[in-house]
């Protein structure tokens, strides 16, 4: 269709309507036109129970009045009240939608319906990111959810910083809760104390916790009471420094449950990693850590690779692009044993004779890696990785080659090198890069 009938969901709400088994999944497209009427409309159709298909709806980007906001959130609860557990994937409103709209949807979804229909089926899956909410918002989706069942609530890109106590609103907080992002939302250290007591006292197994770009320097020492309650942290960009994680890893390092680690884009410079190695020893636990973008000083990084060379039981994931690693440090790397990912992008390291050297290589092919990356290195003498690989990897037509993916995007790559990127191709090796400039008459 063209013109304004390419804009209209009226035949996407039919197909709801007549329970299209083939739509389980509805997505308004921003460059829709989702009008009040057509909220309704969704609404209507839920309350009365005809869909029994549809699982997800996604419409951020669209301005829904607050009444409608709260319909929809009515026509929610009568669904689940009925037992119906068809639709529990939900993203929807805009920038604008603030305070004022997130609270009527939410009294209108809850308004005692997890009193009167116990074990009722709900929400699985919220997305309420970049809606323009306040730490108003945030104690009435609480409020409303903590009960429920829950499991991946998104909140990024809001702002919480006036954030105070929470504990007082329920007393069970999600229980299935499986993810929590609260990534960029304007979090101090106050505000994360009030999250982590409140969090503190749920019965959940263990969570991702995403609280990327947030200026949470000391105060991520409060995440220390939720040990064992952890399996995911995300810190990249909270401006903490070797104090700060030394603080929150505390005694047991965030417990046993504590799988990956993200504290990249920070101040860490030497000490964390010392800590760090001691959670891996009393834990094993650890399985991929992110601390790319630290000014990482050399000594304090090849005492943490001599401590993987000789000890590594569990890590399988390390990144550390854009920590000025030098080559030889970068070499050691290659020898730690069950190391199957790692990232050393934008290092420098094409300034000395890392790719030059031969040795580089053969520890390449000897390595548990099975994807490298050294991207945008500034190397311009790839031949010789790429020659050395392939003769280590030929002699058994690739059959022990660990290596699946080789990135060298952002280094020098010429017409020559392309003939033993060929070669490793054909014995099971895809090595992404560059492709060689082309030659202009």
């Amino acid at each position: 269709a063209w013109g304004p009938a390419s804009k209209s969901c009226k035949s996407l709400l039919n197909r709801v309507g007549n329970n299209d088994p083939t739509l389980t999944t509805l997505t308004i497209l921003p460059n829709k036109d989702f009008t009040d009427e057509d909220m309704l409309k969704l609404s209507g159709i839920i309350a009365s129970g005809k869909n029994t298909h549809l699982t997800s709806f996604y419409a951020s980007g669209h301005h829904v009045s607050p009444t409608c906001l709260n319909g929809f959130g009515s026509a929610l609860k009568i669904a689940f009240c009925n037992h119906k557990s068809f639709l529990n994937d939900l993203a929807f409103g805009c920038k604008n939608m603030g305070d004022e709209g997130i609270i009527m949807f939410c009294k209108g979804y809850y308004n005692e319906a997890d009193v009167s229909c116990p074990g009722r089926p709900g929400i699985i899956r919220l997305d309420f990111s970049a809606k323009g909410l306040t730490s108003e918002s945030f104690l009435e989706i609480v409020r409303t959810f903590s009960q429920g069942c829950m499991k991946h609530l998104n909140l990024s890109d809001n702002d919480f910083s006036k954030l105070g106590p929470i504990d007082h609103i329920c007393n069970q907080s999600f229980s299935r809760l499986e993810t929590l992002n609260l990534a960029r939302c304007n979090l101090n250290g106050s505000n994360l104390n009030e999250i982590a007591k409140f969090l503190e006292g749920s019965n959940f197994e263990s969570i991702e916790l995403i609280l990327s770009g947030n200026p949470l320097a000391s105060g991520s020492k409060h995440l220390s009471m939720l040990s064992n309650k952890i399996h995911s942290l995300k810190l990249d960009g909270c401006r903490v420094c070797d104090d700060d994680v030394e603080d929150m890893l505390a005694e047991n390092g965030l417990g046993e449950k504590l799988r990956c680690l993200d504290l990249s884009c920070n101040s860490i410079r030497s000490n964390t990693l010392a800590r760090i190695a001691n959670v891996m020893k009393a834990n094993e636990s650890l399985v991929d850590i992110n601390l790319s973008q630290n000014p990482l000083t050399d000594d304090c990084v090849e005492s943490f690779v001599t401590f993987l060379h000789e000890s590594n039981k569990s890590l399988s994931s390390l990144n550390l692009s854009q920590t000025n690693l030098n080559a030889e440090t970068a070499r050691k790397l290659f020898r730690v044993p069950r190391l199957s990912n790692l990232c050393l992008f934008n290092n420098n390291l094409g300034g000395g004779d890392f790719f030059s050297c031969p040795t580089t290589a053969k520890l390449i092919a000897s390595s548990d890696l099975c994807t490298l990356d050294l991207c945008g290195n500034n190397a311009t003498d790839l031949d010789t990785l790429l020659y050395t690989l392939y003769e280590c990897y030929k002699e058994d037509n690739g059959a022990t080659r660990k290596l699946d993916v080789l990135e060298l995007g952002g280094n020098v790559v010429k017409e020559s090198d392309e003939i033993w990127i060929s070669k490793l191709k054909r014995l099971g090796l895809d090595v992404a890069r560059d492709r060689p400039a082309q030659n202009q008459i």
